[in-house]
């Protein structure tokens, strides 16, 4: 069972977990939300959200709830049966000598004295003591010199992480050198270096444990046990692509550990047996593409993940070195430069994925596992880095044809489309380029969109349309357009193409199409979000889907608009908000990675944030047999100026229900489709604001898994 926003969490990434006496299973969010599992649901508390607290852990102990915060650590009572969910009782801001709010990151308890975890060091008081009261807590620091030493000029180091092991309290230094130590442990008031027969400084570890009698420390790239008798930290081999791990726990004599490619069982042999996740590879999305029946999610810099319709597959650097191992040493690292700067990959029709990066060039693997690095040196693409052997690949997309329209950002041979078609897969030289004579007004790409016989393309500098009418390598029938100076704003970072041929275009000031009968049409967006749009899509209903800075949005055939927000969205009221990671649908970098795509057919709709991707499944389908929406009474006529109650039925359960006039405006939404209802409505025939609405005719349309639900009603006063 995942559970997300939907089932109560008030934030995606939980850092920690706890259970108090009662059994009931509590949780915090990096976004300042606690809560707890009560039966099925979760119930959070967001007062400390609204007061911008970072929250990084939570422990149960001596009845009461510790939460290590941006701003110190709060005290609380659990309350999970009742509104309020928490009752907090103290906040404790200051440590002895440390500044006002300084941050913790983890808490512990040994022989009656709490300790915490900062930046700045250890601050430690006795757990009887007042300790909202600075002056209770005793301070101290790690020093990256000898205790005696008469050299002050050193600063001191932070502490990450604490544990109690064999009524010992151990330490994990913040490491800031790559020569630096990081495990300490406390003893009369003071922190000591463990000095091991060996030195252990590896990169990046993040947490020490107590597991089965043995203190473990965890890395991405190790898990590692220490040793008494050789006074050693050694690691635990894991059949994982990289052996690390992010934490331990024990279950009926049973160890787990929890890594980076799924979940790991301590084997008899005492290896680590690691079933990887069928899941997103990954966090940070830079591209979806689709591709016959396959869904292709690029994470940036770190894995292609390929969905089949019944399962996840993924491929990073670690999970292909085996078949690279024999390769010399620069071509290693041109495989590493790929994945490193990973934007997007593609599944072509002969089998082979294609790997596109920001400044290390294509690199090709082939379904017998054997590949290629296209670079500056061995193929048609050309540095963006006048100079350098820079070349930039950072977006996939392939036409009806099998045409392969690749993205090349600021080319520097003034072509930042190059196409290969199936005949040349094989060809590193065979691409056709697309240059700025070509109707493309500038090299900085940011996106592009193909159609049936024409891509539009999105610049830093103008848009254009390229109709090729199916025959790439003939440019004689070509026609091209550009629309440079014509748009709301010449920077332009989002495309799409309808069923219509519409072409859409997402700029800095709004939203315009270009129809096939050769005119531009400026669409105004809602009031609530955002006129900078960052990525568009559309679907084979003629649905355009629109990623802002400020949210999401749908702009119907019809003329309807629809609005998405997410539920970090202070500004939205709560029946707004919806499971979408946050309000930015798109990231300019160079070009645009992340943002808003579908395959057009299956009603999916895929936002790609920094933080990893939210499905929806779009209920605004107009190709299916839904009955209509049932109004009474219709028409609703004032009586001495008072609209009687009108009730709307035959509402689907997962729809909202929009309101327009006659002209098209948004009068009134009433409820959104992720939350569920009985079907039937009561408008009090008031628009957003409360206000009565005119004598007319209003449109009511319900949009819903099985389609669009409709309505009209006149009104008279």
């Amino acid at each position: 069972i995942i559970y997300t926003n939907k089932d109560g969490l008030g934030g995606l990434e939980i850092p920690s977990l706890t259970v108090d006496d009662n059994g009931y299973l509590w949780y915090v969010s990096r976004n300042g939300y606690i809560g707890a599992k009560v039966g099925n649901r979760w119930y959070s508390s967001d007062v400390l959200a609204k007061n911008y607290y970072r929250l990084n852990k939570v422990t149960f102990f001596d009845d009461n709830l510790w939460i290590c915060s941006s701003k110190g650590v709060i005290r609380a009572t659990p309350t999970p049966t009742t509104f309020a969910v928490v009752q907090f009782n103290e906040f404790m801001e200051t440590f002895g000598d440390y500044p006002p709010q300084t941050e913790v990151t983890d808490i512990a308890f040994h022989n009656d004295t709490v300790f915490v975890a900062t930046p700045l060091g250890l601050a430690f008081a006795s757990i009887e003591d007042n300790l909202v009261n600075p002056a209770v807590w005793e301070t101290t620091a790690v020093w990256d010199i000898s205790a005696d030493s008469s050299d002050t000029s050193y600063d001191s180091r932070g502490v990450s992480r604490l544990e109690v092991h064999k009524d010992t309290l151990w330490i994990l230094a913040i490491k800031e050198q790559s020569e630096q130590d990081i495990v300490y442990y406390f003893m009369d008031g003071s922190i000591h270096k463990l000095e091991l027969a060996i030195p252990f400084s590896v990169w990046e570890t993040h947490n020490i444990i107590s597991m089965d009698d043995t203190l473990w420390l965890l890395n991405p790239g190790g898990v590692y046990y220490y040793s008494e008798s050789n006074n050693v930290f050694s690691r635990k081999n894991s059949d994982a692509p990289l052996q690390g791990g992010f934490g331990l726990a024990m279950i009926n004599d049973k160890k787990f550990c929890a890594t980076g490619y799924g979940m790991g069982v301590f084997e008899m042999d005492n290896n680590i047996r690691v079933t990887l996740f069928e899941t997103i590879f990954g966090t940070a999305i830079s591209d979806v593409v689709f591709a016959d029946s396959l869904t292709i999610v690029s994470t940036s810099s770190e894995a292609i993940n390929i969905f089949d319709g019944a399962d996840w597959y993924f491929m990073d650097y670690y999970k292909f070195l085996p078949y690279i191992e024999e390769e010399t040493d620069d071509i290693k690292a041109a495989v590493y430069g790929v994945f490193g700067d990973l934007r997007s990959a593609i599944v072509t029709p002969d089998g082979t994925m294609w790997l596109g990066s920001y400044g290390n060039g294509i690199l090709k693997i082939f379904p017998d596992l054997t590949f290629e690095v296209w670079d500056t040196t061995n193929s048609a693409l050309h540095t963006s880095v006048p100079g350098l052997n820079f070349p930039i690949a950072n977006r996939f997309r392939i036409d009806s044809y099998g045409n392969l329209w690749v993205m090349c950002y600021v080319s520097q041979d003034e072509a930042p489309i190059k196409v290969w078609t199936p005949e040349n897969y094989d060809d590193p030289y065979g691409a056709v380029s697309f240059d700025t004579s070509c109707g493309i007004p500038d090299k900085a790409v940011r996106a592009i969109a193909c159609g049936m016989d024409r891509v539009g393309v999105a610049t830093a500098n103008g848009a254009g349309i390229i109709i090729h009418k199916g025959t790439i390598p003939n440019k004689s029938d070509d026609v091209y357009i550009s629309l440079k100076g014509l748009l709301l704003n010449d920077e332009v970072n989002a495309v799409a193409i309808t069923p219509d041929n519409r072409v859409w275009f997402g700029t800095m000031d709004g939203l315009s199409y270009w129809d096939p009968a050769g005119y531009l049409v400026d669409v105004p967006m809602p009031d609530d979000l955002s006129a900078t749009i960052m990525s568009l899509c559309a679907d084979s209903s003629g649905n355009v889907w629109i990623g802002t800075l400020d949210g999401a949005a749908l702009y119907m055939p019809q003329g309807y608009f629809a609005t998405f927000k997410s539920f970090s969205s202070y500004d939205a009221p709560p029946e707004d908000r919806t499971p979408l990671l946050n309000d930015v649908i798109g990231t300019l970098a160079g070009s645009i990675i992340g943002g808003i795509y579908t395959d057009g057919t299956s009603g999916n709709i895929w936002f790609g944030f920094n933080e990893g991707a939210v499905v929806l499944h779009s209920p605004y389908k107009t190709d299916s047999n839904i009955e209509d929406i049932y109004i009474h009474p219709n028409p609703a006529i004032a009586d001495r100026g008072i609209l009687p109650q009108i009730y709307i039925g035959n509402v689907p359960a997962d729809s909202p229900l929009i309101i327009y006039d006659a002209a098209g405006n948004l009068v009134r939404e009433i409820e959104f489709f992720w939350k569920g209802h009985d079907g039937v409505f009561h408008w009090d025939g008031k628009n957003e604001y409360g206000e009565p609405v005119a004598s007319g005719v209003y449109f009511i349309v319900a949009p819903s898994q099985n389609g669009i639900a409709k309505g009209k009603l006149f009104i008279a006063r």
